[in-house]
């Protein structure tokens, strides 16, 4: 049996939530980003205290360059990162580890290289942006409330199930699950 549980009942200690409004905060400053959204489990309501955070930044193609080289300071808002490495799955992106042991996904892509397939919830996205990718077949989760462009911490819900051992990578770099 799954225990349902919204973002408001959430232990104002949940890392995944810390970690979002911190980095969020940042991103939203950064002069690259138009947008920001979450895909994976946390944006599809499945998510869990065990879960990673895939966040993505929708970033000015002229910009670009420069988000890409702030990428580990901003991370860096949230706790110390204590292992990261470099991929390109979708876009440029950094697969981080924080010291509390957080697994964050920071993707970054341009309106070019848009993950087309998907369910996204908007975190940010004052220029309503990401409504054109609804409109091509992508279906966001859209949050309850929008302030200023902006997730209100309310609107997002979680279910906790548990989940046993496990690595947070697979392959030769694997990590015990903590």
């Amino acid at each position: 049996m799954r225990t349902v549980l919204n973002w408001r009942e959430l232990s104002p200690v949940s890392k995944q939530k810390q970690a979002i409004s911190a980095i969020l905060a940042a991103v939203c400053e950064h002069p690259a980003v138009r947008a920001v959204f979450l895909k994976g489990s946390l944006a599809t309501s499945n998510g869990d205290q065990y879960s990673d955070v895939d966040f993505y930044c929708l970033v000015d193609e002229n910009k670009q360059a420069g988000f890409l080289q702030d990428r580990l300071p901003i991370l860096a808002n949230y706790k110390p990162v204590v292992y990261w490495s470099e991929q390109n799955f979708v876009g440029p992106q950094i697969v981080a580890v924080f010291a509390d042991g957080l697994h964050f996904d920071l993707y970054t892509v341009t309106e070019t290289n848009f993950p087309r397939q998907g369910q996204f919830k908007v975190l940010y996205d004052p220029e309503n942006i990401l409504a054109r990718f609804s409109s091509q077949g992508i279906f966001p989760f859209q949050p309850d409330k929008l302030k200023n462009g902006s997730m209100s911490s309310a609107s997002a819900s979680w279910n906790s199930k548990p989940r046993g051992s496990g690595a947070i990578f697979a392959g030769p770099r694997a990590w015990p699950a903590i």
